[in-house]
């Protein structure tokens, strides 16, 4: 998918006035396993409150599923949610990958 993604990226900046309709062709289960491997398993779930672990334990079938929404467009992600951590010396810090 690597190679992909970077083809994309560079026809992109090649052309930025043309509109991507659609990345699904650049996505196949070989990539969404590979995804799935490197996501970091010490993170919070998210609203569905399935953790990697659970998710991976009928990951074929989850990438199965996933991919075949995908294609027919009915999968929707959720809205990322912004969270403030207040810091010791009154900043806040934005915590990401949070869903609603």
């Amino acid at each position: 998918m690597e190679t992909k993604l970077t083809r994309i990226a560079e026809l992109a900046k090649q052309r930025p006035r043309v509109k991507l309709q659609t990345l699904i062709h650049a996505i196949d289960e070989e990539s969404l396993k590979a995804a799935h491997s490197v996501l970091s398993a010490n993170k919070a779930v998210g609203v569905d409150a399935v953790t990697k672990e659970e998710y991976g334990e009928k990951l074929q079938e989850n990438i199965t599923d996933l991919l075949e929404r995908m294609k027919r467009q009915a999968y929707k992600p959720q809205p990322a949610k912004r969270v403030y951590i207040p810091k010791v010396d009154g900043k806040k810090t934005t915590a990401r990958n949070t869903r609603l």
